[in-house]
């Protein structure tokens, strides 16, 4: 085994079984048992001169003269061999072949001599194939015992198609299933396909055990390569297969470890025993040791059962231990458990460093530093782990699980080309390998570009499902904005789901709810308030109580009355609080207390109080209970008169501003309306380079209203002041037109009309402002602050609109915001439209199929409202609207259908639209309030 000569030491050893697994093979025993194929007692070392005779000649070399052979090397086992001789021995053994320069100028085959023998295998294939594939088997096997053993492959094929010439199909197939599975092993599934294609030709003509193996070979090399196959068709295609055919446990590992990739574990668990079964025959030596162990990990992380397979650890060689301890280390990341995660990960590297295994070892230290920072255990050590893994890079290679390409260059680069289905097959691979190396950082990187071509490719579903595993809250966010009109079928995170996953999901929930079915909206719901209840007791690096929160926001109209009766009931106490006070998800709290309101009368009261509680905090909160629950508070002014009546007195803005809402006595707030309107009836100071914004004139107008209407007008000439002072930022001069708006329309008469004239003549010849308030409007520019995208005239025409009272006025009106439609951007046009739609419907006499035609929906929204009012203009007009692109164009016509008899078939159209707002504001009658009448984006 050992061949000395000239003072050097040569490695001939290989390793023979005594009697073959399969039924073709040479020395084949039926009743010899399977489980002791690979067992000590049927393996035996022969050089490398003896083993391919031994095996090509069953019937000259028996298994009785084997097992004697075996007794001698037994024997000989007892001799001495000195340190030197072990140590040339180790070096010989460890020493990889070099590659000869001859080799690479000639190439392999003729450098090893082949060249003449393949040639004449290419001239006796037509006439004689059998020969033909006797003398490519011996090109093969010059290859496979040299450094150029993957140049084999070719050589292979070829002496299939010999074999199948010569109608040996049986040796042809097995051939054929031989390169098939090979090129699986190596990441080649069109190598295996083709493969399979070749066999196709002839499967009827071979037996059974070469055909199933061949059948569930095409499915595993199908999945991923094709988005059609399934894990689940890969998992029939093995349950096919029976014991004793050949690739059986190729084809149980790669089920098993896939069904890790995909999260599937019912796959694995529902035949855990036959996994058992095939693990257990496989030796703990080698390469068969490598396989025992990643067959071992999937039914560890599918039984829950890793205490088990750690506690056997140490039977392993290092290199597999240290592979195991970090697929342990994946799990525990994964299953909420960072502290044993990190401790597991660190003996991993440490194993894999001793082992020299530097690539392992800093995926590892890289997958350290992912669990830290998912479970905020960030501390200034945090970047050392990056300068580690590179000096460990820097030091060296070698993985206990070698890439058989670089996948994540691969997938980029077919991504960037738009070459969809390269770039599915390499991210399919590379999270495969991924995951079974436990590469966490690239797992979960890959993770985000699977969703990233998903969502180039319009597959919304999956994309968010990848986004979601990757952690990639902010991607969900901005794949919420792209998704076309249909009913989305997301389904809430699972209670053990990872805390990111969590998080994300009830992000992208967030945005999404209004794609959600009713019943998947209750059912996000439900989710939702128990994540709330449950985070209060959670870990400090939980950060899913927001998202949950904002989540339940999104779907609050159609949760289920005990739901909504648990989300008062936990959220009691967020509003009885210091005034002046601010919590995360104040405004998603008013929103939800608002629909829950719509959705059960019974709870019309609770709700009331917390409003009136929001109030009384003042500030954003206090103003988000008014803007969003006004419908709720007038029902009864004299109530909120009582509870923020005192608060308002002592100078709480909202609770004034509320009381002023719900037109309940204002008495106790004239005082506090004086102070405001002395603050702002004289013109402002204004200071060359100094820029300031936040008035304050919004809400000062509406305190004036409460004041004499001798007051009020002079604070409407005050304002008119302002809006002419062109030495003021637009931002400024927009708030004293809103103002007018409030305060103008309570005018007499007469000085309501003066009012009316110098706005419209504003908004024919606005001035511009001489100063910006904005800078960094440069794509490279770091920090950016942009002015509001405010037109003066846009305002003016919509100010004008409220303060018109005549058929000329609203004709000025009316012409000037057409004329303006041309020019104007987006939020320009809902200003516009808003105004037309305001217009009283016997003075709007225009065509309205110019509006529906219209690209920008908030004019097609203007169409549909305006529809509803003279529906005998087009009977298919609202039809058509009502399958309109645009959701906030089919909300506005839901809005204000109404109920007539007229609007059957444009009801019947809306009632089964995909989005839950519009189905909505059908049931709602009659037109929404201020609060529902900007249309959902």
């Amino acid at each position: 085994m050992i061949f000395k000569d000239r003072g050097l030491l040569t490695t001939t050893v290989e390793i023979a079984h005594i009697r073959s697994e399969k039924s073709t093979g040479p020395r084949y025993e039926a009743s010899y048992p399977k489980s002791k194929i690979n067992s000590f007692e049927n393996l035996l070392l022969l050089c490398e001169r003896h083993h391919k005779p031994v095996d090509r000649h069953s019937s000259t070399y028996s298994t009785t003269e084997l097992l004697t052979w075996k007794s001698r090397q037994s024997r000989q086992g007892d001799l001495a061999v000195t340190t030197a001789d072990l140590a040339a021995i180790e070096r010989s053994v460890n020493q990889r072949q070099p590659v000869p320069s001859d080799a690479i100028l000639r190439g392999p085959i003729v450098h090893l001599g082949q060249a003449e023998r393949l040639q004449q295998a290419e001239d006796r294939l037509p006439e004689a194939p059998l020969e033909a594939a006797d003398l490519l088997d011996q090109v093969a096997c010059a290859l496979e015992d040299s450094p150029f053993m993957h140049h084999a492959s070719f050589i292979r094929s070829r002496q299939a198609a010999a074999l199948e010439a010569a109608e040996e199909f049986e040796r042809a197939g097995q051939l054929r299933m031989d390169l098939g599975w090979q090129s699986v092993r190596v990441g080649d599934a069109f190598g295996a396909k083709r493969n399979v294609t070749e066999f196709a030709k002839y499967e009827t003509r071979v037996g059974q055990p070469i055909r199933r193996s061949v059948v569930a070979l095409s499915y595993v090399a199908a999945f991923g390569y094709e988005r059609g196959v399934s894990l689940h068709d890969v998992a029939r295609a093995f349950d096919d297969m029976e014991d004793g055919d050949g690739y059986l446990t190729d084809c149980a590992l790669n089920v098993a470890e896939q069904a890790v990739v995909w999260r599937d574990l019912d796959v694995i668990r529902s035949r855990l025993p036959r996994f058992r079964t095939i693990a257990s025959r496989l030796p703990n030596i080698g390469d068969e040791a490598s396989r025992r162990a990643r067959l071992a990990m999937c039914l560890a992380e599918a039984a829950g059962d890793w205490d088990t397979l750690v506690g056997e650890i140490h039977s392993y060689p290092l290199p597999i231990a240290a592979w195991i301890s970090a697929r342990h280390a994946r799990y525990l990341t994964i299953t909420g458990k960072p502290d044993l995660a990190i401790a597991s990960w660190m003996g991993s590297i440490d194993s894999a460093t001793r082992s020299e295994l530097n690539d392992s070892a800093a995926v590892w230290i890289y997958a350290v530093r992912a669990a830290r920072l998912q479970y905020l255990r960030i501390d200034e050590g945090i970047d050392d782990l990056h300068r580690l893994a590179q000096a460990l890079r820097g030091a060296g290679s070698g993985s206990v699980f070698p890439q058989s390409s670089r996948l994540a260059e691969k997938s980029l680069s077919a991504m960037l080309a738009e070459k969809w289905p390269d770039a599915f097959h390499s991210l399919h691979q590379h999270l495969s390998h991924s995951v079974v190396s436990a590469n966490y950082g690239d797992e979960m990187i890959t993770n985000e570009r699977f969703g990233d071509l998903y969502a180039a490719t319009g597959k919304w579903l999956e994309a968010a499902e990848h986004y979601v595993r990757g952690g990639r809250s902010k991607k969900l966010k901005e794949l919420a904005k792209k998704l076309p009109d249909v009913i989305l079928d997301f389904r809430p995170p699972p209670s053990d789901a990872p805390h990111w996953e969590r998080q994300a999901s009830f992000n992208f929930a967030a945005a999404a709810g209004d794609y959600f079915s009713t019943e998947l909206a209750s059912e996000w719901g439900e989710t939702a308030c128990r994540e709330l209840e449950q985070a209060h007791q959670a870990h400090p690096w939980s950060d899913t109580w927001i998202p949950a929160f904002e989540a339940f926001s999104s779907v609050s109209d159609a949760v289920a009355r005990d739901v909504a009766d648990a989300f008062l009931r936990l959220t009691v106490d967020r509003l009885q609080r210091e005034p002046g006070t601010h919590y995360f998800a104040d405004k998603e709290h008013i929103k939800s207390l608002v629909q829950i309101a719509e959705s059960h009368e019974d709870l019309h009261d609770r709700v009331f109080e917390e409003l009136c509680n929001a109030i009384l905090v003042g500030d954003e909160v206090g103003k988000a209970a008014i803007h969003e629950g006004i419908q709720l508070l007038t029902r009864d002014p004299d109530l909120v008169h009582a509870r923020v009546s005192g608060a308002a007195s002592n100078g709480n803005l909202q609770a004034v501003l509320a009381l002023i809402a719900v037109k309940a006595d204002t008495s106790c707030v004239v005082d506090i309306a004086q102070q405001w309107f002395d603050r702002h009836i004289d013109p402002p100071q204004i200071i060359p380079g100094v820029v300031s914004t936040g008035t304050g004139l919004r809400q000062a107008a509406s305190l004036v209203t409460v004041l004499d209407s001798e007051k009020q007008a002079r604070f409407v000439r005050a304002m008119i002041v302002r809006l002419r002072e062109t030495r003021d930022v637009v931002a400024n001069r927009v708030d004293a037109l809103v103002a007018i708006s409030i305060v103008g329309p309570s005018l007499p008469s007469v000085e309501r009309a003066t009012v009316f004239h110098e706005i419209i003549s504003f908004a024919q010849a606005p001035t511009e402002s001489q100063v910006s308030f904005g800078f960094g409007n440069d794509p490279f520019s770091r920090f950016k602050v942009l002015p509001l995208d405010l037109s003066l005239a846009v305002v003016s025409v919509q100010v004008a609109g409220k303060l018109a009272d005549s058929p000329e006025q609203f004709r000025q009106v009316r012409d000037i915001a057409v004329g303006l439609l041309a020019s104007a951007y987006d939020s320009e046009l809902f200003r516009l439209s808003s105004t037309l739609r305001d217009i009283p419907p016997e003075h709007f006499d225009l065509d309205i199929n110019l509006f529906a035609a219209h690209p920008n929906r908030w004019v097609r929204a203007l169409a549909a409202i305006v529809w509803t009012r003279k529906p005998d203009q087009s009977h298919t007009l609202g039809a058509r609207l009502a399958t309109d692109a645009e959701a906030s164009v089919r909300y506005a016509l839901a809005a204000y259908l109404g109920t007539s008899d007229d609007f059957q078939e444009v009801r019947s159209i809306l009632q089964n639209d995909s989005r839950r707002v519009v189905r909505k504001a059908l049931q709602t009658q009659p037109a929404p309030s201020v609060r529902q009448s900007r249309p959902p984006t």
